[in-house]
């Protein structure tokens, strides 16, 4: 069944002095690429960091045939290759980097491409989940909670569970989750892109929230996990970025609303 795709993007610094997130859409040929980047390496470099590879990503795609997600793997290394360019031109700036999603939507479903710890929720009828492989401690915390090594709680805790494993930083990229098969999507269905920030929210809390929120719409939805990550005022909360999707009838796109942009042109 081929379904449209309503989308509204949700943005706030939390506990922080500066933006480092950044996230954008493009749409193309009865699809839509969705992207988002959550930067590191200090305030100005961080916030460059994820713009510079969410602009390049979208540019490789758009010079693409389609499926765009078909030039996924060559957008990565464009957006890694452009950190490696400023870094060179700027070395105060070494060290600077982000985590990097991309996902493609179509009438037929989702595909996507994913580094660092930055999250893909799919929410169907079956319940919910984390899609995408998480490139952090956090992910390898989660299994030592499966297998009963530690609590929830312990994890959640834990000083290392946003150390991260593999980083778009203009070096090699250790680890990428590819998805080229991808899901197929029914009406109804809700898609959730996030940064880190999100994890001030439980998945149960997440999964129960959209439950309120099903007769809304989009940007109701995307205001409201940000409002509900801002309620628990942790005084560290870390910047939260989000692109929320939903499936629905047709095979056209029924809106959009994506509110983050540039903080400074990059270079």
């Amino acid at each position: 069944m081929a379904v449209t795709w309503d989308y509204a993007s949700g943005q706030s610094l939390g506990g922080r002095q500066e933006q480092e997130d950044y996230c954008d859409v493009q749409k193309n040929d009865g699809a839509v690429v969705c992207v988002l980047a959550d930067g590191m390496g200090g305030h100005a470099a961080g916030a460059m960091a994820a713009q510079l590879a969410v602009s390049h990503f979208l540019k490789s795609t758009a010079e693409a045939r389609t499926p765009r997600s078909d030039n996924f793997l060559p957008a990565l290394y464009a957006s890694n290759d452009a950190i490696a360019d400023y870094v060179s031109n700027h070395p105060d700036c070494e060290g600077m980097g982000c985590t990097l999603i991309g996902v493609e939507l179509d009438p037929n479903g989702l595909r996507w491409i994913s580094v660092g710890d930055s999250k893909i929720f799919w929410k169907t009828g079956n319940g919910i989940a984390q899609i995408n492989a998480d490139h952090s401690m956090a992910g390898r915390l989660a299994i030592a909670v499966k297998n009963g090594e530690m609590t929830e709680q312990e994890a959640r805790d834990s000083p290392s569970r946003h150390l991260l494993l593999s980083a778009v930083t203009g070096d090699h990229i250790s680890k990428l989750d590819y998805n080229a098969q991808g899901l197929s999507a029914a009406p109804g269905d809700v898609l959730l892109i996030a940064t880190d920030g999100i994890d001030t929210l439980t998945l149960s809390e997440i999964d129960a929230l959209l439950d309120r929120h099903k007769k809304d719409n989009v940007a109701t939805i995307s205001q409201a996990l940000i409002g509900a990550v801002a309620d628990r005022a942790l005084p560290r909360q870390d910047n939260t970025t989000l692109i929320v999707a939903r499936a629905g009838h047709g095979n056209t796109f029924a809106g959009d609303s994506i509110a983050t942009r540039p903080l400074r042109q990059a270079r």
